[in-house]
């Protein structure tokens, strides 16, 4: 089933860096190049755009690897990928926007939530990602604008087995309310690895957990979930909460005294692949975000960086819920619980 929410407002926790763009020029840039309807000519235009501007986060050996395949069956399309945040790339597109420039992306990668913004101002390329034979429940309209689903990852807890005897390490988020714990779990103050709990209990009951996180086991902010895993792994505190799966699992295969469990609810994030409007290269670039987001891409992912796009772990606990964003009402709850996490933070 496809998923689909339509924001109406910019709300401060997640989609605040709207207030950056204004009243700018048209982003659609008369002048850019039309899109092919289908994927097939797509490619085929897109080989004499030569070109793909392509912004995301990552590590770009990793991401050279992945792609190599493509670019050795597109040998005249050179991409260039641009490493920022999710969030950066809002800021840099919004600050296009208000100056009335082209968009210096042709195709973006992030979460939904964060690139939110972009779908209200309508930057990102109305396409039929359905017709060029992507899955349906792997494609998220926002505002009426599809994004593609290239691979989604599970959060979970991540622990130093060194100092977490086994029979201790907790199984639930409530497991971590303990003084036991005080001062030895970590957090991420934007609140994106714990945003999940809002979605499943409601933004009150989530609130409420992570007050009690903060007053009874003294949680210590960290951001970025590599920071994290590291301070962990360097027996600086215990556990981590802003841990996925396969970041994790990379640590505990080269040797790391790292454990990982999955929880009562698992966060997911999807991470997600768009087309943007007015684009310089936009056949080229959907060329590409087609076989990105499809089986051959995923492959490459998966070998290289341990992340596929399955629906739920292969290793999910009985009773475990998964904490999907695909409706307006989640998108409240994930950003009640994000702006509460950041303010608490400060």
């Amino acid at each position: 089933m496809r998923s689909k929410w339509t924001s109406v407002v910019a709300v401060v926790g997640i989609a605040g860096t709207l207030a950056l763009a204004g009243c700018g020029g048209d982003s659609s840039a008369e002048d850019s190049p039309k899109l092919a309807s289908s994927i097939k000519d797509a490619c085929a235009l897109g080989d004499k755009e030569k070109a793909v501007n392509w912004w995301r986060s990552g590590d770009e050996a990793d991401l050279r690897e992945e792609i190599a395949p493509f670019e050795k069956e597109h040998p005249d399309i050179k991409i260039t990928i641009g490493l920022y945040r999710p969030n950066e790339i809002v800021q840099r597109m919004s600050a296009e926007m208000q100056a009335g420039k082209k968009p210096g992306a042709d195709v973006v990668d992030g979460d939904l939530l964060t690139l939110d913004p972009l779908f209200q101002q309508g930057w990102i390329q109305d396409y039929d990602w359905a017709a060029a034979g992507t899955p349906e429940e792997h494609i998220t309209e926002v505002n009426g604008a599809p994004g593609v689903r290239n691979s989604r990852t599970y959060i979970g807890l991540a622990y130093n087995t060194d100092v977490v005897p086994a029979a201790e390490v907790p199984k639930t988020y409530q497991d971590l309310i303990d003084s036991k714990w005080a001062g030895k779990v970590v957090y991420d103050p934007r609140g994106t690895y714990l945003q999940g709990t809002s979605v499943v209990w409601g933004p009150d009951k989530a609130i409420a957990w992570f007050d009690d996180l903060l007053d009874t086991t003294k949680a210590v902010p960290i951001e970025g979930g590599t920071a994290s895993i590291e301070a962990v792994v360097q027996g600086q505190y215990a556990m981590t909460t802003s841990a996925s799966q396969n970041d994790a699992q990379a640590n505990i295969d080269s040797g790391a005294p790292l454990g990982f469990q999955l929880l009562d609810v698992i966060p997911v994030n999807d991470y997600n692949t768009a087309l943007i409007k007015g684009a310089e290269h936009p056949n080229a670039a959907a060329c590409f975000l087609e076989w990105w987001t499809g089986p051959e891409g995923e492959a490459g992912r998966l070998k290289v960086e341990g992340k596929s796009n399955a629906e739920a772990p292969a290793d999910m606990p009985a009773g475990s819920e998964l904490a999907v964003v695909d409706t307006q009402e989640d998108f409240d709850a994930a950003d009640k619980m994000v702006t509460h996490i950041a303010e608490s933070s400060q």
